[in-house]
């Protein structure tokens, strides 16, 4: 996708981002305990208090054993037997981070970076780090359009009884300059079949978005008769099929109604 320069949702989390690209992830228990908590919250919470509280005699009655937690997979030789105690909990947290952070997930690492190998050098991972590569791969917070309403108006194609003057069309950019970045995603969707624009954003969609009139069953022009039918679009070529509603706020519930509800709609027309 990347060579192709399309953009997938997939949400990789930034600990194997890391580790694509060579990283270690140990080495610091409080940093190896923060890359746990990304993956698994509960578990990090647990580790972090033993790590806070590994002088506490309490542990010693906590009975806690040699196994990675929350299964029964034991962390050394007959682990299930050793009782997790002050004198040796650092090295339960050590193995514990050990196994997750490389031991348990080194194959499925080693298999993804053969696999993207066979299509680019694997220098190119690092020429981004982890975070950047989070937010490139899947970012719901990530603006589809940062350019707002002169972005929209740029990349936006009018054709079949709009012009970029329509009031229609003014509303149009209007409510996609002011959607949430969720319904951003859920627009593109709706009018491309993806759930994100192609790298260099909307300008680079092809076809570009294109807006045409929808006409009501018997072609009328009153406002009753267009406000009572729905959008529609055509992803194949990116077109939406758009009502002259007589007012900007019903445009905005017909559109987002469609965009929530419409998803797994399919037609031919």
């Amino acid at each position: 996708a990347l060579v192709d320069e399309r953009l997938l949702d997939l949400p990789l989390a930034v600990p194997f981002l890391r580790l694509l690209r060579g990283e270690s992830l140990l080495g610091n228990m409080a940093l190896a305990l923060e890359h746990i908590a990304t993956v698994d919250p509960q578990l990090g919470r647990s580790l972090q208090y033993l790590y806070d509280h590994r002088h506490d005699a309490s542990i010693d009655d906590m009975g806690l054993t040699f196994v990675l937690p929350p299964s029964s997979m034991p962390l050394c030789d007959k682990g299930a037997d050793r009782l997790v105690t002050t004198d040796n909990v650092v090295e339960f947290l050590d193995l514990t981070a050990t196994t997750m952070l490389d031991t348990a997930i080194r194959p499925q690492v080693d298999a993804f970076r053969a696999g993207f190998a066979s299509i680019a050098p694997l220098h190119v991972l690092t020429m981004l780090s982890a975070a950047d590569w989070s937010v490139l791969l899947a970012d719901p917070s990530r603006q589809m359009w940062p350019g707002g309403a002169d972005e929209i108006r740029a990349a936006m194609v009018c054709d079949h009884g709009y012009t970029m003057d329509s009031r229609a069309i003014e509303w149009l950019v209007d409510i996609l300059a002011e959607l949430a970045p969720d319904d951003q995603r859920l627009f593109v969707r709706f009018v491309t079949g993806s759930h994100r624009l192609p790298m260099g954003g909307l300008a680079r969609l092809d076809p570009a978005l294109t807006v045409v009139r929808k006409l009501t069953v018997d072609d009328a022009s009153s406002s009753t008769a267009n406000d009572a039918i729905l959008p529609s679009a055509s992803t194949c070529t990116n077109y939406l099929k758009l009502p002259d509603y007589s007012s900007k706020d019903i445009m905005r519930t017909k559109l987002l109604y469609c965009i929530h509800e419409g998803q797994l709609s399919f037609h031919l027309s």
